[in-house]
C-alpha cells in the first residue's frame, strides 16, 4: 500500500511540474545542466558542518541534513544529523527521482531511526535545485561568485 502511495505521489508531482513548466518561461540556458560535485546549499546562514545539501554526481546523489530541534524517540528534542546517499534517474530535462541507498549517522546524530524508504522529487537546473515542498538549494559557486547580497542585510 505504501509502495502504491509513493508511486502515485510521485507521478502526481511530474504532472504537475509537466503542468507549470509548459506555461512559464524558463531560462534554457541554465536548464538540465546540473553541476556534477558542488554542493546545492539550502541556507548559507548557518555554521558549514550544519548546512543541508545536496551534492550530485553522475551515479548517485547525497544528501547531507542537519537539525538541532527534532523529537527523537523519548519525546525530547535532539540532533539529527546525517548524510544520505541515494541512486537516481533523470526523469526529464529538469527532474530527477531519487531513491534512498544508506544513510551514515554522524556522532552527534540522537535520532537513529532514519526512514530507509525515503524518495523524492528535485527539479534542477545549472544554478538551483528545488525540493517538492518548494524548498531552494542554490549552487554554492553561483552563490559565492553571482548572489554577493543574498542572505545579507545592509550592515554585513
Amino acid at each position: 500500500m505504501k509502495r502504491l502511495f509513493s508511486i502515485l505521489l510521485i507521478v502526481g508531482c511530474l504532472l504537475g511540474v509537466c503542468a507549470c513548466s509548459a506555461s512559464s518561461k524558463v531560462d534554457d540556458s541554465t536548464v538540465g545542466k546540473i553541476v556534477y560535485g558542488e554542493k546545492y546549499i539550502s541556507d548559507f546562514n548557518r555554521p558549514k558542518e550544519q548546512q543541508d545539501y545536496y551534492i550530485v554526481y553522475e551515479d548517485y546523489l547525497e544528501f547531507h541534513y542537519y537539525d538541532d530541534n527534532e523529537y527523537i524517540d523519548s519525546g525530547e528534542r535532539g540532533v539529527s544529523h546525517y548524510k544520505m546517499k541515494c541512486k537516481y534517474t533523470i526523469v526529464d530535462e529538469s527532474t530527477l527521482a531519487y531513491f534512498h541507498d544508506s544513510v551514515k549517522c554522524y556522532d552527534d546524530c540522537e535520532i537513529k531511526n532514519h526512514s530507509t524508504a525515503s524518495s523524492g522529487i528535485l527539479i534542477f537546473s545549472e544554478n538551483v535545485l528545488m525540493t517538492k515542498e518548494m524548498r531552494k538549494f542554490v549552487r554554492e559557486s553561483y552563490y559565492e561568485n553571482e548572489l554577493t547580497n543574498f542572505c545579507k542585510t545592509e550592515e554585513d
